[in-house]
């Protein structure tokens, strides 16, 4: 579908100028991303928070409905390997414009680190 999953990263691992950034996205770690969230946890897990969801029909909405959520799942991922995430900031037809990009590695669900990741 060519969605993204959320990531809340800790703030306190990402570099000084980018804490409190919000809105970081990545289309790694989940295979088929619907705007579901990856939290990154202060001691290093990876919690995969994502909805059941059903179709509710009606309404004036540009499809005839909507997913509605119903049931809200969390799960502790065992993930290894790079997840690599990102943000941006500025006017993207400014000069002030910066898209940020980071990589963090986790080996057998556990966090490594998290270091900025220059785009290619």
């Amino acid at each position: 579908m060519g969605l993204f999953t959320h990531v809340v990263p800790p703030e306190n691992l990402l570099p000084e100028e980018y804490r409190g950034l919000t809105d970081w996205q990545t289309k790694d770690v989940i295979d088929d991303p619907f705007l579901e969230t990856l939290v990154i946890t202060e001691n290093g897990q990876l919690i995969y928070i994502w909805f059941e969801k059903e179709w509710e029909s009606g309404g004036e909405l540009l499809f005839g409905g909507h997913f509605k959520k119903t049931v809200e799942h969390r799960d502790i991922l065992d993930f290894h390997g790079d997840m690599v995430f990102y943000t941006s900031t500025g006017d993207v037809n400014g000069n002030d414009y910066k898209f940020i990009q980071m990589k963090a590695r986790f080996t057998n669900g556990n966090l490594e680190w998290i270091k900025e990741f220059p785009r290619e």
